[in-house]
This record gives structure tokens, C-alpha cells and sequence, in this order.
């Protein structure tokens, strides 16, 4: 890996933000180096790391292909994405978390099913493998889904951001990055805040490949902060309502410790009537 050529001109910036991520970070940086597609470069986005974050990093990545910008505190990852924002220069943007990997064909897949797309398609993403680190559980696939431009009220009732996330950079720009307004200024569910900006101009692909594993542990931020995750899809879907026009008014449901949005009835029905609603 350490004898490839340099690509003059890549065109895809793997993004991870990261804040005091451990040995997870070596496996992560590792599945990059190890892509089928060369012309990439890494951004590790330091959110206010305590860890010295080179301990981690492989001996044989050709530091020509990494920048490294830092926080002098942590600030979240929103603050995170958008810092990577402000420095990618190449016109597809992949967001990697510092715990997970990418298969080696991810950049490659993800990237010409991107180029093939129209430009008002936003990102692709993929299947991905969830693994548990703890090995107490058997992998499990999850498959994603496609989302066509419009299709605001179905993505909300999705309940879920999709993964892998390879963006078209001009689009998170024209969209004016993450969001780092309301409770805990993005620091929580920003994969779904964004996706839901998107969705009302962009379209949102996927290809029925699986490209990346996610790996659950317990130091996953839904696994620590599901309160606030909770309290955030609260505020989230309401904002997105309320921006949208006001024509629905949302049903949650708790199901083992998450909040979920089951359904969306008419605004100006009473709250017994359960006609004409929108739903799973």
C-alpha cells in the first residue's frame, strides 16, 4: 500500500471527525489505505482530542495523502463536518466515523454510481455490516433504501440516516453545511438533520451492495446519549414540519429506548380522528 503512486488529483475527500478515538482509529485509516480507488485523500477533523491521535495512525500511510486539522476543543460533529467542509477541495465528500471500515471496493462503488447520477442527486449510499465488538452478537446486513427528490415526509417515517454517506460536495454547500442550531448545537443526529435538508431539493441514491461496516460498541454516541438522541428527533421532525409548510403534525413511539415517528396526521384533524394520516 505504502509503494502506490500518489494521485495528482483526487477527487474524494474521506472525512473523519474524531474525538479520542482509540485503536479503532488504526483499522479505520487501514480500510482507506486500502481501496481499490487511489485517488482519495484522508481529513481527520481532531474535535478536541486528549488522545494523541499519531499514535493511532498506520507507519505506512504516505502522509502526503492526509491533513490533519484540530479543535482546541470539542465542539461536536457538526462543528467537526463542517471544519472538513471548510478545507475539502475535491468535488465528492465521504464521511467515515474513526471506529468503522470500508470494504475495498466503498470509493470505488460509491464514487461512479455518484458521477452516473444527475447533479441534483445529493449522495449514494449503500448496505452496510454491523459488527458488535463485544462478538456477543452474529453480524447482521441492513439494507438501505433509495429517496427521490420529494420524498421529504417518507424519509422523516424512515426513522433512520442512511450509510454509508458519499456526498456531492457542491450540495452540502449549497444547503449551508450542518445545522448547529436548537438543543446541543449539532452534536447529536446530524446524519438525519442534513439528509432532511437535502431531500427538498436532491435526490438520495443507493446501491444494493454492502461497502461498510459499522461496528457497535458501547462507546457509539446512540449508545451514550440516547436521551438526547430522543429528545433531538423530537425537535428535529418538528422543525422539518414547521419548515415544510405546517400540513402534518407527528405520532411518536417509544421502541426498546428510542423515539420513533410511526406516523403523521393532518394538522387541522382532532387527535381522535386517524383518517387520512401518513404512516408506516
Amino acid at each position: 500500500m505504502a509503494d502506490r503512486p500518489v494521485p495528482a488529483t483526487p477527487d474524494v475527500t474521506v472525512v473523519m471527525p474524531a474525538c479520542n478515538p482509540g485503536p479503532f482509529l488504526r483499522e479505520s485509516v487501514e480500510s482507506v489505505m486500502g481501496q481499490s480507488y487511489g485517488a482519495w485523500h484522508l481529513l481527520i477533523v481532531d474535535d478536541g482530542s486528549t488522545q494523541d491521535l499519531s499514535v493511532y495512525l498506520p507507519c505506512t500511510l504516505d502522509r502526503r495523502r492526509l491533513t490533519i486539522v484540530r479543535h482546541a476543543v470539542n465542539r461536536g460533529q457538526s462543528a467537526a463536518l463542517n471544519t472538513a467542509l471548510r478545507h475539502v477541495q475535491t468535488p465528492y465528500f465521504l464521511q467515515l466515523d474513526p471506529d468503522d471500515l470500508l470494504l475495498p471496493e466503498a470509493v470505488e462503488l460509491l464514487r461512479n454510481a455518484l458521477a452516473a447520477c444527475p447533479p441534483t442527486t445529493a449522495l449514494v449510499s449503500a448496505n452496510i455490516r454491523v459488527i458488535y465488538a463485544d462478538d456477543e452478537e452474529p453480524p447482521v446486513v441492513r439494507v438501505g433504501a433509495p429517496f427521490r427528490r420529494g420524498d421529504r415526509y417518507r424519509l422523516l417515517l424512515h426513522n433512520k440516516a442512511v450509510w454509508p454517506r458519499f456526498y456531492r460536495t457542491e450540495a452540502l454547500r449549497r444547503v449551508g453545511g450542518w445545522p448547529t442550531n436548537g438543543p446541543y448545537e449539532g452534536r447529536y443526529l446530524e446524519d438525519r438533520r442534513m439528509m432532511y435538508r437535502l431531500i427538498e431539493a436532491h435526490s438520495l441514491a443507493w446501491i444494493n451492495q454492502v461497502v461498510y461496516i459499522y461496528r457497535r460498541h458501547g462507546g457509539n454516541i446512540t449508545v451514550l446519549h440516547a436521551r438526547e438522541h430522543n429528545e433531538l428527533v423530537r425537535y428535529v421532525v418538528g422543525e422539518c414540519l414547521r419548515r415544510w409548510g405546517g400540513r402534518f403534525r407527528p405520532v411518536f413511539r417509544r421502541a426498546e429506548g428510542s423515539l420513533l415517528l410511526v406516523a403523521l396526521r393532518p394538522a387541522g384533524l382532532g387527535r381522535k380522528s386517524r383518517r387520512r394520516r401518513l404512516s408506516l
